[in-house]
């Protein structure tokens, strides 16, 4: 099988999102996912997990094919089977041989021609994807109530480590749609005094790095400056010991 049969995607896994794969309906386009670990590695490996990822769609009724653009989702599947069954049918009652006669001549069986197949009508399947909902009203009353209990307010932003991709993970609703209701009723996803205080910290901590590098280079100074003192200290401590013996001989 192809390396890209499959299109690696995020899949939502109760409530957190996993890696896993995509199939696309080369018919109607639905698309279908399933949770799975995607790695990259040699022609042998994608082989092997095409055929574990084809294994997986295959349960659940689809038909896997050899290129991205034949596979076709159950829906479609189940509408090709029937007028598949029909066109068997019409194929083994119309093969009739011709009937050879005592003079060598044939007499070919003339049928009459097949009446049309009625198709059955192609149901087009909506697939909508998290990117391309439309946030109802409900959706934006449970986005506005989840903001109202995580963020503080204009000026300080969310609480903790709360932000606009959690919440719309915590919700299981596209990103766009945290961003536009934060926007209209809220404030910035991180507050004008939070971004002043991370400043300021930030130039704090510059300050104590700078002030403890310059305490490094005091304490080598020091250390040098112990080193270079310890002969003159030794020759005072001798003179000493000279001073306070000619003191006592005299």
């Amino acid at each position: 099988m192809h390396a890209e049969l499959f299109e690696p995607c995020q899949v939502i896994y109760g409530d957190t999102r996993a890696r896993g794969y995509a199939i696309k309906c080369g018919k109607c386009s639905a698309i279908g996912r399933i949770p799975m670990n995607t790695f990259k590695g040699s022609p042998d490996e994608y082989d092997k997990v095409n055929r574990m990822v084809a294994g997986k769609f295959g349960k659940q009724g689809w038909l896997v094919a050899t290129r991205p653009g034949a596979h076709r989702c159950p829906s479609c599947v189940r509408l090709t089977k029937p007028l598949a069954a029909k066109l068997a049918h019409l194929k083994e009652t119309t093969s009739i041989p011709g009937i050879e006669m005592m003079n060598g001549t044939k007499l070919e069986a003339k049928m009459p021609a097949a009446e049309p197949v009625k198709l059955a009508p192609v149901r087009v399947i909506d697939v909508v994807t998290p990117a391309s909902r439309v946030m109802s009203r409900e959706d934006g009353r449970k986005v506005y109530d989840k903001l109202n209990e995580v963020y503080r307010d204009e000026a300080y932003g969310y609480l903790r480590e709360w932000n606009d991709a959690r919440v719309a993970m915590n919700l299981d609703v596209p990103l766009d749609w945290v961003v536009k209701v934060r926007e209209q009723w809220f404030g910035p996803e991180r507050g004008t005094s939070v971004t002043g205080d991370i400043e300021e910290l930030r130039k704090a901590l510059q300050a104590v790095d700078a002030l403890r590098e310059e305490l490094a280079a005091l304490n080598k100074r020091v250390d040098k400056l112990n080193l270079d003192a310890k002969p003159i200290v030794t020759i005072a401590e001798k003179a000493r010991a000279t001073l306070a013996t000619l003191d006592k001989g005299a």
